[in-house]
């Protein structure tokens, strides 16, 4: 049989419930915080490892065809030369 709870004894239910929830929101919060703080060491961690991305050679290769003036014929070379200073850590002239 369910037990009968007095008006006080709601209220000091309702006060504990709704503080545990509130305690069990800002773990959670905290949670998802440290995991995206992991998720992005890892990511930066994994980057360094693997290297430039497909896109930084591709943004890098884009720059070597305008300094060279935009002229045809050279995005092979471009190409391998933005690899080649973005793997090899050369700085690249920006």
């Amino acid at each position: 049989m369910a037990k009968r709870t007095t008006p006080r004894s709601e209220a000091r239910e309702f006060a504990t419930t709704s503080n545990q929830a509130v305690s069990r929101d800002a773990a959670s919060s905290t949670a998802i915080d440290i995991n995206r703080q992991l998720s992005q060491q890892h990511r930066d961690d994994e980057m360094e490892r693997s290297g430039p991305s497909e896109d930084d050679i591709r943004r890098r290769a884009y720059q070597r065809y305008l300094e060279r003036g935009a002229g045809d014929g050279y995005d092979f070379e471009d190409w391998l030369e933005a690899e080649r200073e973005l793997r090899g850590g050369l700085k690249a002239d920006v």
